[in-house]
């Protein structure tokens, strides 16, 4: 597994390997993510350049801030599916939350889309 360091610049999150080539697109340092059904969550994902503290991530869920930390790749061996980003882990021992391309989020098994 390539190991990554995270660089900011003009808002957006960059994540390049230690040897200088890029490893992940340009990112949004803010993600905000509507979900349907029941409970109805809304998640608000901020990413700040805060080197010395991997927990740099406020994922706020319903109005509640916890602290997270980014991660561009946590399959292991297998390949991410098309279109994945990133993925924000909670301090919580909750599953990740999975950021696609395409503007939709996954966690714990639930589809999430931007909102309106």
């Amino acid at each position: 597994m390539m190991s990554l360091r995270y660089l900011f610049g003009a808002g957006c999150l960059f994540a390049v390997s230690l040897n200088g080539a890029v490893a992940a697109a340009e990112l949004p340092s803010r993600f905000e993510f509507c979900g349907e059904g029941e409970p109805r969550r809304h998640i608000r994902v901020a990413i700040f350049n805060e080197e010395q503290d991997p927990w740099n991530v406020v994922l706020t869920t319903n109005g509640r801030n916890e602290s997270a930390k980014a991660t561009p790749y946590i399959f292991g061996n297998v390949t991410p599916r098309e279109g994945f980003l990133i993925a924000i882990l909670p301090r919580a021992k909750t599953p990740p939350i999975l950021i696609f391309d395409d503007g939709h989020a996954e966690w714990a098994g639930r589809f999430y889309v931007k909102c309106q």
